[in-house]
């Protein structure tokens, strides 16, 4: 069978899994292309209009592959959190059905990921639906997770999601990423904005090529995250939420971090609670903050002027503290 996997929402960071895993049990998968303006266009005419930007790229994606491929591999997400007590966005939730309404080919098993019992629960259902054995399903997971691992890896050391996922896939040994002497910066919001140069007008790459350091909620080690959420009374309700407002705590209180940039999506529910308690973290620390809000009329020109004052700020803050 021929999938197609939509590049979009939280789908981002299985891709690598999901696509070596499919493929080691036979099957074939097309991946859809970095976002352009195409797919954008076709996600606003299919989607819903009060959606996030995400929810209607992740349908135009879904709409670029509808001829392309024999179904669409779009899991629900059901949950992350190994206690089950944490929750995700219900746009993950509803993803197939609202997909399934634009291409009705889609392939679709619930999906509980929290420890690594359900998580491989999950492939074991997904194996079986498609008519193979255990001992296959078996090897196709072991290399489906080490595929995985071998990119989140990367990305600790620098990688955007694309290299670290060609690099994996073809198997290359690569060194750590050279890092500049200049300032860091810390990037923070969900994968599928963050990492979409479409929608962020290429922010990380314009940032390096100022001759900062980025430094994203990927790049951050799991175990920071965690121990730095312990400020709250109780953690958000959403997983990746809970993420991103972790990775910001802790850059934060990084001296090398000279300030931090939020990237949201219009009329993200989460993100109201999320970018307010960045905020009084920003005030705390005493550190530059800046947020931005991404949709479909998000102009790249508006943008870049706010990204260079900004940077500016933080070049002279830094400048005023040494003297």
């Amino acid at each position: 069978m021929r999938f197609g996997i939509p590049r979009g929402l939280y789908y981002e960071p299985f891709l690598t899994e999901w696509k070596v895993f499919l493929e080691s049990l036979g099957h074939s998968v097309e991946l859809s292309p970095p976002t352009n303006k195409e797919i954008l266009d076709m996600g606003v005419k299919e989607g819903v209009n009060e959606a996030c930007i995400s929810l209607k790229l992740t349908v135009g994606h879904s709409m670029y592959l509808k001829n392309r491929v024999e179904t669409i591999f779009a899991p629900r997400l059901m949950n992350l959190d190994r206690w089950k007590r944490i929750t995700l966005c219900p746009k993950f939730r509803g993803l197939p059905d609202i997909i399934r309404v634009s291409v009705p080919d889609v392939f679709s098993v619930n999906a509980y990921l929290g420890t690594s019992w359900r998580r491989f629960s999950f492939y074991w259902k997904v194996g079986r639906k498609l008519g193979s054995d255990l001992g296959k399903i078996l090897r196709a997971y072991r290399r489906a997770r080490e595929a995985s691992i071998r990119v989140f890896e990367l990305m600790k050391l620098g990688f955007l999601p694309d290299e670290a996922r060609t690099i994996a896939l073809e198997n290359r040994e690569v060194k750590e990423r050279e890092k500049k002497h200049g300032s860091s910066i810390g990037v923070v919001g969900y994968p599928y904005l963050i990492y979409d140069d479409y929608v962020s007008h290429s922010l990380i790459k314009r940032l390096t090529n100022l001759g900062f350091n980025v430094i994203t909620p990927e790049m951050v080690n799991p175990k920071e995250i965690e121990k730095n959420l312990r400020a709250l009374f109780k953690p958000l309700f959403w997983s990746q939420s809970n993420k991103v407002l972790g990775a910001a705590f802790y850059l934060f209180k990084r001296p090398e971090v000279e300030g931090v940039i939020h990237i949201s999506s219009f009329s993200c529910g989460t993100d109201a609670w999320v970018g307010r308690l960045i905020e009084f973290e920003a005030k705390k620390h005493g550190k530059p903050l800046m947020r931005i809000v991404v949709d479909e009329h998000t102009a790249e020109a508006g943008l870049v002027t706010r990204l260079e004052a900004f940077t500016d700020l933080v070049r002279w803050k830094k400048g005023r503290a040494r003297a």
